[in-house]
């Protein structure tokens, strides 16, 4: 199973930190920091015990940069979501 996120109606529910949306993307806002954080809502298989698989992110990255992802997964929801 495959969950596409790629407009921006998609993760305007996320908590931002140095990040912007722009367009159908989402930019770091350099005038305030050089380090910014997402998190993507919560996502739901649908499924008790549904694995997934791995993540692709399509990303522009200046040299000398690096992007870390963190993911969680559980058949519960502790942020109340």
């Amino acid at each position: 199973r495959w969950l596409k996120i790629s407009c921006a109606e998609q993760w305007m529910g996320g908590r931002y930190d140095h990040i912007v949306p722009h367009g159908d993307g989402l930019l770091l806002n350099q005038a305030e920091s050089a380090i910014g954080r997402y998190c993507l809502p919560a996502v739901d298989a649908g499924e008790n015990g549904f694995q997934w698989g791995r993540v692709v992110l399509d990303a522009w990255l200046p040299r000398d940069s690096f992007l870390k992802i963190y993911a969680y997964a559980s058949d519960h929801r502790p942020w109340g979501d």
